[in-house]
């Protein structure tokens, strides 16, 4: 009887002890895109359609929205910028103020400051929207694995990658969505797990 009641003693401090841990581990923070492995983004300073350049320094302290797009793409471009701006639009005034938007394009021999302004005001996209020379910014794309390919001489289209990142307040890359991939309501939960932190 003495060993029964020991036994259940024993048995209860275990399980006790188990059920703490299940806790402890509930709480890990979960993210819904791709996790990456927390490494600081390399940062850039391109020409911004509002004028003047735009380095993604400025954006330190916020959680940053990494979009790449350009004004000729008719496929995953559009969707993605916007589900960009779905994103934005749920959330409260406070959250707005603690997140960046960036969208870099893909095409800087098209894309001029003028061309990306006239083409973001008309859809109302109203973030950061980046060009600049060709070969920084094709060096912008590769640091963030995008190979771009145009595919004719004459009215190219471009063959690419659609990668959207999620950077924190360190600027460091946290979740990586890609093209097809992008569901708005599940980025939106990662942006908030990101606000949480």
């Amino acid at each position: 009887m003495r060993r029964l009641l020991v036994l259940s003693v024993v048995l209860t401090i275990l399980s006790a002890g188990c059920l703490g841990h299940n806790e402890l581990v509930s709480e890990e923070i979960k993210f819904n895109g791709k996790v990456l492995n927390t490494e600081p983004d390399n940062g850039f300073n391109l020409t911004s359609t509002a004028g003047g350049n735009w380095s993604l320094e400025n954006a330190r302290g916020k959680v940053v929205i990494l979009l790449f797009t350009f004004t000729h793409c008719t496929e995953t471009c559009p969707i993605v910028s916007a589900n960009v701006q779905w994103v934005l639009q749920q959330m409260s005034d406070e959250e707005k103020e603690q997140v960046q938007a960036v969208s870099v394009t893909m095409d800087p021999w098209r894309d001029t400051p003028e061309v990306l302004g006239n083409w973001s005001a008309e859809r109302g996209y109203d973030w950061i929207h980046l060009t600049g020379n060709d070969s920084v910014v094709l060096g912008v794309l590769v640091d963030h694995y995008i190979f771009i390919s145009p595919t004719s001489e004459e009215n190219y289209d471009i063959a690419h990658q659609q990668p959207t990142f999620l950077l924190d307040r360190d600027l460091n890359q946290r979740i990586l969505w890609n093209g097809a991939e992008w569901m708005p309501e599940l980025v939106l939960e990662d942006v908030r797990t990101l606000l949480a932190e």
